[in-house]
């Protein structure tokens, strides 16, 4: 489903807890190793999503309780998936849908 070369960037997202751009499957599946293991449970549901030519908008919800008896958090976030060939070539992720929107010349 993704490109050898497939970008992760968190650098758009404000207020990241990790922000970077890991490039490679490696790389990713490390933030996402190091992201879902800060969680006893997790869960990701995707409420809306936009297309727009090459490019997806998905706004997505993500529940969780922390590990070591943390409470249970639920966060929204909007991602900007770009595909090449048929494969994720590169995956923004924003805070704000308006700003997704944005970032794939979509209006709100």
């Amino acid at each position: 489903m993704a490109h050898p070369d497939f970008v992760w960037d968190t650098t758009t997202f404000r207020g990241a807890i990790r922000p970077g751009t890991f490039v490679g499957i490696d790389e990713t599946n490390e933030w996402l190793t190091d992201w879902l293991d800060s969680f006893e449970d997790w869960s990701i549901e995707i409420e809306e999503v936009f297309d727009a030519g090459d490019q997806v908008v998905a706004i997505v919800r993500q529940r969780g309780t922390a590990k070591h008896g943390g409470p249970q958090v639920e966060m929204r976030v909007a991602q900007v998936w770009t595909f090449r060939d048929g494969l994720a070539t590169r995956m923004e992720m924003y805070a704000d849908r308006g700003e997704a929107l944005d970032a794939a010349g979509l209006q709100e």
